[in-house]
């Protein structure tokens, strides 16, 4: 994994956080562009930067979202309003307009980076549609790996 970047754009949620994780375990580079009140967990922060030290990765947060998609193989967002979050939603949504996956965001990044969300994308938000629908996306990929990830589980937990 040496050598790959892998950028997060957005709220510095639980997926953020659990991509830091991975990402320093496997020695992926990642950098995180989400605004100065929504960044990543810190005790998650501190733990990862440890991992990084022993995989050998690099982590780096950041409040400009250019400056974390510059060179990345892999750009990662999220929904900006989580389930219980209904009620601060325009307050939230207009933080982070910035941080949305537009294709002039994109022009930092390298030539194939491809393009990943956890699903449900909300069109127009967090990303453009026309991005999500690219032949850069690997989104729906993702779910169905996802898809049997999860039977495996199912069929794991159910064996006697």
């Amino acid at each position: 994994m040496s050598g790959i970047t892998l950028a997060y754009i957005g709220d510095g949620n639980n997926v953020a956080n659990s991509l830091i994780q991975c990402a320093a375990l496997l020695g992926v580079n990642i950098a995180i562009g989400c605004p100065e009140n929504y960044t990543p967990d810190t005790a998650v922060i501190e733990e990862a930067r440890r991992l990084a030290t022993a995989s050998g990765s690099n982590l780096h947060i950041t409040t400009d979202p250019h400056a974390a998609v510059q060179d990345a193989d892999y750009v990662y967002t999220d929904v900006w309003i989580s389930m219980g979050e209904e009620q601060a939603a325009a307050e939230k949504k207009k933080i982070l307009e910035k941080y949305k996956i537009t294709k002039n965001l994109l022009a930092g990044c390298r030539k194939n980076c491809m393009i990943m969300h956890c699903l449900p994308a909300h069109r127009g938000e967090e990303i453009e549609g026309d991005i999500l629908d690219s032949d850069r996306s690997i989104v729906f990929d993702q779910a169905e790996n996802r898809m049997h990830v999860q039977k495996a589980i199912m069929c794991a937990l159910m064996r006697k």
